[in-house]
C-alpha cells in the first residue's frame, strides 16, 4: 500500500464537520507522513522495526538528516505525532475536533511528504543524507 493513500483519505474526511471524522483526519495525517518517514529512512539504511519506539525512531532520522529542510521535517513529524496521540487518546481535548485544525494538520503532513519526495529524487543530495543518517545512526546505537 501507498502511505499517500491516507493523506486522500484524510482529505476526503476533511469537509465533514464532526469530532470523529477530525479526528480521524488527523490520525491518518500522521500515518501518511510517518509511513513515507519509514520508507525513507529506510531508503537510507536505518532499519525501522514495527514496535514501540518506531515512531521517535523515525523523527530522530528525519531530524538528522543534514539538511535543514528534511531535519525540520522530523520536528514537523514529532509535532504531528502529538496532535495524532490527542485525536486517538484525549478524548476530552476538544481542540483537535475542528474541521480548520484537521485541515491545518493535513496540509503540515504533505508538506512533509513533499519534502521527503523531492529529496529522495535528487540523486547530487542523497549521499550526504546517507552519510549523516549513518553518522547519526552510529552515534545513537541505533539499527
Amino acid at each position: 500500500m501507498n502511505p499517500r493513500d491516507f493523506c486522500e483519505l484524510a482529505c476526503r474526511l476533511a469537509d465533514n464537520q464532526n469530532a470523529a471524522d477530525s479526528r480521524t483526519v488527523i490520525s491518518r495525517a500522521y500515518f501518511a507522513a510517518y509511513n513515507v518517514g519509514v520508507c525513507f529512512a529506510e531508503r537510507f539504511g536505518v532499519e525501522v522495526p514495527p514496535k514501540k519506539g518506531s515512531h521517535q525512531l523515525v523523527v530522530g532520522c528525519l531530524s538528522n538528516t543534514g539538511d535543514s529542510r528534511i531535519d525540520l521535517t522530523g520536528q514537523h513529524l514529532g509535532d504531528l505525532a502529538g496532535m495524532r496521540v490527542k485525536a486517538d487518546y484525549r478524548m476530552t481535548d476538544t481542540g483537535v475536533e475542528r474541521s480548520q485544525t484537521a485541515k491545518l494538520w493535513i496540509e503540515r503532513a504533505k508538506r512533509i511528504i513533499a519534502i521527503l519526495d523531492e529529496a529522495l529524487s535528487d540523486p547530487a543530495r542523497c549521499p550526504r543524507i546517507h552519510g549523516e543518517i549513518m553518522k547519526w545512526s552510529m552515534t545513537t546505537g541505533r539499527p
